[in-house]
């Protein structure tokens, strides 16, 4: 343990000794900030599709309640099979106990 306290302070006296004497590129962070912009318009942007072909679909009111239409009822469609999967792990939990109370051979053992 003493070893490793030692090579820790070297370490650290090292570090403190430490320069770093390179300089930056001129124009160095507006070339970082340049290429990061270039990526992000590589990029695929879900928000940029949405605006660019969506939205004005949308602005249209029959192509708007066909659209509020269909998110609706894949709500009720997602709300519908969550509700028969808890249903049927309910149904399931309650059966086994039933049975276990029924049945004293089938009750847990400690």
């Amino acid at each position: 343990m003493k070893n490793e306290n030692s090579e820790d302070t070297k370490l650290r006296s090292l570090l403190r000794e430490w320069e770093v004497d390179s300089a930056v590129p001129p124009r160095f962070e507006e070339n970082v900030w340049r290429r990061i912009a270039a990526r992000e318009a590589a990029a695929p942007n879900l928000l940029l599709w949405w605006r660019r072909f969506v939205e004005p679909l949308i602005l249209r009111p029959a192509f708007a309640t066909a659209f509020s239409a269909v998110l609706v009822a894949a709500g009720l469609l997602a709300g519908a099979l969550h509700a028969r999967a808890v249903s049927e792990r309910t149904a399931e939990s309650l059966g086994a106990l039933y049975v276990q109370n029924v049945d004293p051979y089938q009750m847990p053992r400690p």
